[in-house]
């Protein structure tokens, strides 16, 4: 049951582009996971609305099954059940798609790490402890956000803009890093170097963080 809620939790940042439970302390975020006070956006359709409702369910027993999720409206609309392929076909329809990405001349050679609804909830920053150990840098910031663009072309934006802003460009194992070092009159004034770095989370093969 605890796939269901993971599941329910992938769900919601899908459809709204937000985690379902956040706050800035640390304590509430556990009461309204334990409670399960998700917000749900009205703007949502009541199928949406209700099946999510029932997914993030914090009580087990009377979270949905599969079998209710299945069966639930929301769920049916434009759902074909997938007919699975035998191996030796699965692996020529795979052979075939490389085939063709390499002769469109389209590679995709961005590693990035697979994350779950767990690690994914881990993300705000009132879950890092650090600031416990370490001195706290008001100069770092975190900003997430979600898209259905690949990772490569994800980079490569971030990469053209950023070069035209007059920054080095560094990527190795799955990020990126940008570096602008300040220096004559901008050091001389107090201005630090400048480092980014951009990192990118697969939770679909269509939905990257």
């Amino acid at each position: 049951m605890s796939d269901i809620w993971s599941c329910g939790v992938i769900l919601y940042v899908m459809l709204t582009g937000n985690l379902p439970f956040d706050d800035q302390n640390v304590v509430v975020l556990y009461q309204k996971i334990l409670k399960g006070n998700a917000h749900i956006p009205k703007w949502l359709s009541q199928g949406a609305q209700d099946i999510l409702k029932k997914i993030l369910d914090p009580n087990p027993i009377t979270r949905i099954d599969v079998d209710g999720i299945r069966g639930h409206d929301w769920f049916k609309q434009g759902y074909t059940p997938a007919v699975p392929f035998n191996d030796d076909e699965d692996i020529s329809m795979y052979e075939g798609s490389l085939n063709m990405t390499e002769n469109n001349g389209i590679q995709d050679n961005i590693a990035t790490n697979q994350i779950n609804a767990f690690q994914l909830i881990g993300m705000p920053s009132c879950l890092d402890l650090s600031g416990f150990f370490e001195k706290e840098d008001a100069s770092k910031r975190k900003i997430r956000f979600a898209s259905n663009h690949s990772p490569a072309y994800l980079f490569e934006k971030i990469e053209s803009i950023v070069r035209k802003m007059g920054f080095q460009v560094h990527k190795s194992n799955g990020k990126l890093k940008v570096i602008k070092d300040c220096k004559g009159p901008a050091k001389s004034k107090g201005q630090e170097s400048l480092l980014i770095s951009a990192e990118v989370f697969t939770l679909h093969r269509i939905f990257i963080v």
